[in-house]
């Protein structure tokens, strides 16, 4: 196996370039996963319009940025007079609000319409040298792993698989499985779920990638179950492992801060880092440190290459980099014509 001393970072824009895979950027989602919504889940619509009356009275949540939205209720949730019947409505508030991303996120790979090739070819291209992470939560990259029958592994250790006998994940930690192709999701996935009270960590496919399935309405909440932490009091809701994409992001669960550790250390080791549509948000604190930091704590850094449409992103990087050595690409496919 080559050495790995290339590190890929995906964002929102790298299911947007050329013929892309039809993933939205921010300002997209809300409109587009409404839409998906009305058709797919009208429930999940009535039900939030009914229930967002509760933090806004004068304006319709589809009147806000899907971060605005979001924010607003993550917002909401920091007040600590709520009683437990308020902060149970504000979780169904914030977990229809992220179904309406899930949907704008699973909606293009459940289409009939195959994933644009250069996708993979820019997989094989580098899943030997590379590690790849993303600040993504989409299933893009997993669904062309499983096509080409390429195994991998998240980086982390989780507690049930349920990916199907087709699927050629590998279960284990970070270091079990040196030679597969490793995908760090540092902002978790929707086919990531957790227990709060036990912490048990579950993964799964596309079919289940979301807030588990369920459908949203005034009287059913979600209500996927953990079935190791059950009680004469019930059982805990599993809850999407994401650090949501709002203006206040909280990093200190347990599995972030592991993945971070891991990516702050590749970071700091390898000789080439390519930014794939990376919009690198002044809120993305923990991406921010990393990338000032590289100055003094990678002497092995010869190249960065961003790819990304907007030219302010090079120079952003720049300055948080203090690197001179950056090559720009307006699109992933003008990249692959050059190499």
């Amino acid at each position: 196996m080559a050495k790995r001393n290339i590190l890929i970072l995906t964002g929102a824009g790298f299911g947007k370039f050329g013929k892309d895979a039809g993933l939205p950027l921010e300002e997209e989602i809300m409109p587009f996963g409404v839409k998906v919504c009305e058709k797919k889940k009208p429930g999940l619509l009535e039900g939030l319009t009914k229930q967002w009356q509760k933090i806004d009275k004068s304006k319709s949540f589809k009147e806000y940025s899907f971060e605005e939205a979001l924010t607003k209720v993550i917002l909401e949730e920091q007040l600590s007079f709520r009683t437990e019947e308020e902060r149970l409505e504000l979780l169904d508030i914030k977990l229809g609000i992220l179904e309406i991303l899930v949907q704008s996120l699973k909606k293009p790979l459940m289409s009939e319409s195959e994933i644009p090739r250069h996708y993979f070819d820019f997989i094989y291209r580098y899943k030997d040298y590379a590690h790849f992470a993303t600040l993504n939560y989409d299933y893009l990259i997993e669904e062309i792993l499983i096509q080409e029958k390429i195994p991998w592994n998240y980086g982390i250790n989780v507690d049930e698989n349920d990916l199907s006998l087709r699927h050629s994940y590998l279960k284990g930690e970070e270091g079990d499985f040196p030679d597969v192709f490793r995908y760090y999701k540092l902002h978790g996935s929707f086919n990531w779920h957790f227990c709060w009270r036990c912490q048990n960590i579950r993964i799964s496919d596309l079919r289940y990638f979301g807030i588990s399935g369920e459908n949203f309405s005034e009287t059913d909440r979600f209500t996927q179950s953990c079935d190791r932490c059950a009680r004469p009091s019930g059982q805990a809701v599993l809850q999407p492992l994401v650090i949501p994409p709002s203006a206040i992001k909280y990093y200190n669960i347990p599995i972030f801060l592991e993945l971070w550790f891991i990516f702050t250390r590749i970071i700091q080791q390898v000789e080439k880092i390519i930014l794939i549509g990376c919009s690198v948000r002044d809120d993305d604190t923990m991406l921010i440190q990393a990338l000032y930091n590289l100055s003094q704590r990678n002497p092995n850094l010869r190249k960065i290459v961003v790819i990304n449409p907007d030219k302010k992103i090079e120079n952003k990087v720049r300055s948080y980099t203090n690197f001179n050595n950056i090559k720009s690409y307006n699109s992933l496919e003008d990249f692959l014509r050059t190499h």
